[in-house]
């Protein structure tokens, strides 16, 4: 069967791109079929640089509504507005509906003319999270995880050609849940920070009162890197892509720090780049 193509289109945490990391997106290819798995700052440039158009975007993925995971879609909209294809599904957490309505009003607000049609058709639906969607051959499903309190927040699991990935999105990661979830996975792409690059990110905040909330928030909210080696472990993937990465985040010791405990391959998800599984 033909191979699934990752690219990931932007590997960075919050407001913070370092090293022209960007802002979280993943984005699959099944013979040209595309799914985009969130949209962060810096995402649709990567998106153009592989080549893909608008029509072929199947369907797109949010785990989470938090801006460096979702702020770009207005300007993907905007970018492809012109081209005309059948609009893609769009799933998301609990909001996706009215999140998608203002992506359209930020857009219609820059142009005169209104909508043309295919933009006019695009919604977004809140999934269901019993259910498994189907487009283009590629399943997907989704599973509530622990991110955000006030918010819902998602992993996805995407299968097609015999191929399955699995992107984390933003949580406290746990084998209880997200070992049946990744279980078998060909790739489990994952956030992941290490003591060190928290205890940096703390240390370059630029106010106590700053220091003190990243310190308070981070680590409850987001998945420290043997934790996520763990999981992978138990969950027998066959690979490992960390990513997520906050601002003085060395690559290498992430990945070392998880192949102590992860036996399969481990490596940094780099912008831009692209593996095939």
């Amino acid at each position: 069967s033909m191979k699934m193509k990752v690219t990931f289109c932007g590997t960075g945490a919050g407001g913070n791109y370092a090293n022209d990391r960007g802002g979280s997106s993943v984005m699959i290819d099944q013979g040209g079929d595309v799914v985009l798995i969130d949209c962060g700052p810096g995402a649709v440039r990567r998106v153009q640089q592989a080549g893909v158009q608008f029509g072929q975007i199947k369907a797109i993925l949010l785990t989470h509504l938090h801006y460096d995971h979702a702020v770009s879609l207005p300007e993907l909209f905007n970018r492809f507005g012109r081209m005309g294809s059948d609009p893609p599904r769009i799933l998301g957490p609990k909001g996706i509906g009215d999140y998608i309505e203002d992506c359209m009003r930020l857009i219609t607000v820059s142009t005169s003319r209104g909508l043309p049609e295919h933009l006019a058709a695009l919604s977004g639906e809140s999934v269901d999270l019993e259910q498994s969607y189907e487009v283009a051959g590629i399943v997907m499903k989704a599973m509530e995880v622990p991110h955000d309190p006030d918010i819902q927040c998602l992993s996805w699991r995407i299968e097609a050609g015999g191929s399955s990935v699995v992107v984390s999105g933003d949580l406290k990661t746990n084998a209880d849940f997200m070992v049946p979830f990744a279980a078998d996975a060909d790739l489990l792409i994952h956030e992941a920070y290490s003591v060190q690059g928290l205890d940096a990110l703390v240390k370059g905040m630029p106010t106590e009162i700053a220091r003190e909330g990243a310190r308070r928030k981070f680590a409850p909210t987001h998945s420290e890197v043997s934790e996520v080696a763990k999981v992978a472990q138990a969950a027998r993937v066959s690979r490992l892509a960390l990513t997520h990465f906050v601002p003085a985040e060395d690559e290498e010791v992430l990945v070392n720090s998880a192949q102590e405990l992860f036996s399969g391959d481990v490596f940094a998800a780099l912008a831009g780049e692209s593996v095939e599984i």
